[in-house]
C-alpha cells in the first residue's frame, strides 16, 4: 500500500512535468495526450471505487479481530502515517 502510495504521487508529478513542458511539444504529441485524459480519468475513478472498496473490508477485518471495540478504527491521515 505504501509503494501505491508513492507511484499515484509520482504520477502527480508526471502530470505537472507534462503541463510545464507542453509548450515545447507538436499539435500532434498534445492531441495524443490528450486523447488519454478520459481513459485516465476512468482509471483513477476506479482506483477510487477499489480504494473504498478494500477499506470497507479492511475495517470490517479490523472490527472482527478487535471483537470488544464500539465501532471500527477510522483509517490514519497520510500525514500521520509518513510524517509528511
Amino acid at each position: 500500500m505504501i509503494l501505491l502510495g508513492e507511484m499515484l504521487d509520482t504520477a502527480c508529478q508526471y502530470l505537472k512535468v507534462c503541463d510545464s513542458g507542453m509548450d515545447g511539444e507538436t499539435q500532434g504529441m498534445i492531441a495524443l495526450a490528450y486523447d488519454q485524459l478520459y481513459p485516465l480519468s476512468q482509471r483513477a475513478a476506479r482506483l477510487s471505487v477499489e480504494l473504498t472498496e478494500l477499506e470497507k473490508r479492511m475495517r470490517r477485518k479490523l472490527y472482527l479481530r478487535a471483537g470488544d471495540e464500539p465501532s471500527p478504527p477510522k483509517p490514519k491521515g497520510r500525514s500521520a502515517r509518513s510524517g509528511r
